[in-house]
């Protein structure tokens, strides 16, 4: 999901929810596809959801979300609408965000609003990992 204190839309999470998310030692995996992140669908914009979830929830809430499986689903249903999402969201990326193919340009625009060291680390792997390890099984 995505801030809904950024992009005001039910998919988004409140304020609240991060927090309760936050309390039960959670993550938000914030998603990377226009829909969630809003007008304009920038990488800017999605700083702005990593920033606002990271100050509501502690830098150990947030992790990248990512989302591109919407690009997979419409290939393997050969291009026909997914029923489960939005109209016109197949297909639409963030502006310099297509995919995981250009993680790179997120983490040059993270580092640029400070996000470096141990809490970029932690964004980008460490606190879905540590979430993952407590609940799956070893």
């Amino acid at each position: 999901a995505g801030c809904r204190a950024i992009h005001d839309i039910p998919r988004n999470l409140s304020d609240d929810q991060l927090r309760a998310v936050a309390s039960r030692d959670g993550v938000l995996g914030v998603m990377l596809i226009p829909f969630s992140v809003g007008d304009p669908a920038t990488l800017d914009r999605v700083v702005d959801h990593v920033d606002h979830a990271a100050h509501v929830m502690g830098d150990g809430g947030v992790a990248l979300g990512g989302d591109f499986t919407h690009q997979l689903n419409r290939a393997l249903a050969g291009g026909r609408p997914d029923p489960l999402l939005p109209p016109g969201l197949l297909g639409e990326t963030v502006e310099g965000l297509s995919g995981p193919q250009e993680y790179g340009a997120l983490v040059d625009a993270l580092r640029g609003r400070g996000w470096d060291g141990e809490r970029l680390d932690g964004l980008l792997r460490g606190n879905l990992l540590r979430v993952l390890r407590r609940a799956l099984p070893t």
